[in-house]
């Protein structure tokens, strides 16, 4: 992960279908994340107005592995649903590129608002 000091609030994904939609044609706050089955897709721009880069996670003993990263502000709707299904398939279990701890996942009444959101 690009920010190892960011809290990220997770919201659910409704489809896949929904989320590759969602993820290349909206922009959201640099703390939102989503989950979808085990993995969350947590926003890790640079900035506001940079892309919309989203690391993938999956839970590991103690928190999280980032397994794979996105850039879906540079895709179709249709690559990112790609992709995200090749998620959802484990094609990425094996990878390892960071850990995180489970505490920077918070859901979204326990988030508020933060210098990100705010």
């Amino acid at each position: 992960m690009l920010h190892s000091n960011r809290i990220w609030s997770i919201a659910e994904a409704e489809s896949p279908e929904q989320l590759a939609y969602q993820l290349t044609r909206l922009i959201f706050y640099r703390c939102n994340g989503f989950r979808l089955g085990e993995y969350v897709f947590v926003n890790d721009a640079t900035g506001a107005d940079s892309a919309q880069e989203y690391g993938v996670l999956k839970p590991d003993a103690g928190g999280y592995v980032q397994i794979e990263s996105y850039t879906f502000s540079g895709s179709t709707p249709e690559r990112a649903l790609g992709f995200i299904r090749a998620v959802l398939a484990g094609e990425y279990d094996n990878e390892c590129y960071d850990r995180i701890g489970a505490d920077r996942l918070e859901s979204p009444d326990l988030h508020g608002l933060c210098h990100y959101c705010g």
